[in-house]
């Protein structure tokens, strides 16, 4: 089974790693939607397959908005 390895940074100098199994999408959502609203996060990668994902917050803000069904 793929997965989505997150690889945060946070802004006191630490870093956290999160795997998730490719199929479950809601705990994906959710944990993009932290990676981008969180203030004690710097930076974060998304690793998936062999792509390496550092989008847009505001684009990966509205994905995330419009799947959890928050407005």
């Amino acid at each position: 089974m793929s997965k989505h390895l997150f690889l945060i940074k946070l802004k006191d100098g630490t870093s956290n790693v999160i795997v998730l199994n490719q199929g479950d999408t809601e705990l994906y959502f959710k944990t993009l939607f932290n990676c981008v609203t969180d203030s004690k996060i710097e930076s974060y990668k998304l690793f998936s397959g062999s792509d390496v994902t550092n989008e847009d917050a505001e684009h990966v803000l509205k994905c995330c908005k419009r799947f959890l069904g928050i407005d």
